[in-house]
């Protein structure tokens, strides 16, 4: 709870001009997560694994 108040009040901070650069920072590492995961399943897809199996394991079958 204490983080995203945290994360809150920095990325809050960045939109009325005050640059931390926390909200930045958290952007392109969120998106640099969903390349990797993205990147991930595609080479799960490549080597045939079914759809099935992907989920099982990200753990979301």
């Amino acid at each position: 709870m204490l983080i995203d108040a945290m994360q809150y009040l920095y990325c809050e901070l960045e939109v009325q001009g005050v640059s931390l650069g926390f909200s930045k920072g958290l952007k392109e590492a969120r998106n640099e997560v969903k390349r990797l995961e993205i990147t991930w399943i595609y080479e799960q897809a490549t080597k045939g694994i079914s759809i099935q199996n992907i989920f099982k394991k990200r753990g979301i079958a």
